[in-house]
């Protein structure tokens, strides 16, 4: 997961061509870095499942 502050194409396309599997841009207001954030937590830490080890 990559959370960056560019939009450019070029960016976009080298992250997943590296194996990425999410493109984040940081909005510049706090309030919607927040939400992210918080949509991050959601996932990330209480529904992303990995392989078992």
């Amino acid at each position: 997961m990559v959370l960056t502050s560019s939009n450019q194409k070029d960016d976009i396309e080298r992250v997943y061509g590296l194996y990425g599997n999410s493109y984040l841009v940081k909005p510049v207001k706090r309030s919607a870095l927040q939400e992210i954030v918080q949509s991050l937590d959601q996932y990330w830490i209480k529904l992303n499942r990995t392989v078992p080890s």
